[in-house]
């Protein structure tokens, strides 16, 4: 689909001449018109610019007594296909003024097709101001309104209708195209990274299964070599350095846990002096474990204004949880936290201080557990 601007030779004598411009149907383009394909091709070097003020005009020709079709913002995006003078010629808005006859369009809802040739669009519902783009027969337009006569038909300007904004407000930001593959780019990048992401905490979830159900076994028939190697692999594969050096703590301790386990079980059952001094070192192996994760969690400060802190984990798809996470200190639940105001998933695996908040009693069948913080503010620790 082509549509053909105005040309400022055109404009100058009608505006000479005072004769307005039939909206009737243009008589067929010549045998050696510039066919519609090439010219397309010259459209698709777009640049993409940005709007830098407040309340610019963003008009239906290059000078400034061309109609204004619509007033564009700071920050709003516009696609530059050429220069004219002192101003950028730009692919029409959506917002634009577009009208076209109704004589040429059979409407269908809020759409048209369109059933002239070369049919005129204006800025006005009327032919005082020059044509700034055609239609030809076969092409649809979606139709976002009507003049209060019936006569005219406002759509949203097709893609080769071209307005024009003076180059004083646009900064320019480069090739669209480059810069279209470049957010594509990024876009794909984000969603691996959450993607991954994800991947984690379904990762995390499984390896605390593995260590919970070690446990809860008799202490003579655990095994954590799963759940150590559990945790290696999220070390591995974790995007987050927080969450991979965490995860690789976790194993290492669970992999010295395991060498005793190990010599426990490989004692003769008359060798109790032995088994029992063995039992004693994984108890103090534990209880290294915890206060150096207390020690990591804690920081000593004489300012107590907080609910609690330390680090925040995902509580899982658990039926009627109190809470989406937890706030945890040296593997111990202090409380489960819920939050109407912020994304609690942003703080997985931070250590935080929840600064202000309601501490609420735990739902029905969770009395026994810690209870909940409906969270209204934290702080991220280092």
């Amino acid at each position: 689909m082509r549509f053909v601007p105005p040309a400022a030779v055109l404009a100058l004598a009608l505006a000479l001449s005072g004769a307005a411009l039939a909206d009737d149907p243009s008589p067929a383009k010549p045998a050696d018109a510039k066919p519609a394909d090439a010219a397309d091709a010259a459209e698709e070097k777009l640049v993409l610019g940005e709007i830098n003020a407040a309340n610019v005009n963003v008009r239906a020709g290059n000078t400034m007594n061309h109609r204004i079709v619509c007033v564009a913002n700071r920050g709003d995006k516009v696609l530059i296909a050429g220069e004219s003078g002192d101003f950028y010629k730009i692919l029409a808005p959506k917002s634009s003024a577009c009208w076209v006859s109704c004589q040429f369009v059979d409407r269908h809802g809020d759409s048209g097709t369109v059933h002239g040739d070369n049919v005129n669009l204006r800025p006005t519902p009327d032919t005082s101001h020059p044509v700034f783009g055609k239609l030809n027969p076969g092409d649809t337009v979606k139709i976002t309104g009507q003049d209060s006569v019936g006569t005219w038909f406002k759509i949203e300007p097709p893609k080769s209708v071209f307005a024009y904004v003076s180059k004083k407000f646009v900064a320019v930001k480069g090739d669209y195209a480059q810069i279209q593959s470049e957010d594509a780019k990024k876009e794909s990048e984000k969603i691996a990274i959450e993607e991954k992401s994800k991947a984690t905490v379904t990762a995390w979830q499984k390896a605390e299964a593995l260590l919970k159900a070690q446990n809860d076994m008799d202490p003579a028939s655990r095994d954590y070599t799963e759940a150590m190697t559990a945790f290696g692999e999220i070390a591995q594969s974790a995007t987050d350095p927080k969450t991979a050096e965490r995860a690789k703590e976790k194993s290492e301790y669970l992999g010295k846990l395991q060498e005793l386990q190990n010599l426990v079980k490989s004692l003769d059952q008359t060798s109790q002096v032995q088994k029992d001094d063995y039992d004693k070192k994984i108890a103090e192996l534990e209880q290294k474990w915890q206060a150096e994760q207390a020690a990591k969690s804690v920081k000593k400060t004489e300012d107590k204004n907080y609910i609690a802190q330390g680090w925040v984990e995902d509580v899982g798809s658990l039926f009627g949880r109190p809470g989406t996470h937890k706030v945890v200190e040296a593997g111990v639940t202090l409380f489960y936290l819920h939050s109407d105001t912020l994304d609690l998933r942003r703080y997985w695996h931070n250590r935080v201080r929840i600064t202000k908040g309601t501490v609420k009693t735990a739902p029905e069948g969770w009395e026994d557990g810690p209870k909940v913080i409906e969270v209204e503010a934290l702080d991220v620790l280092e």
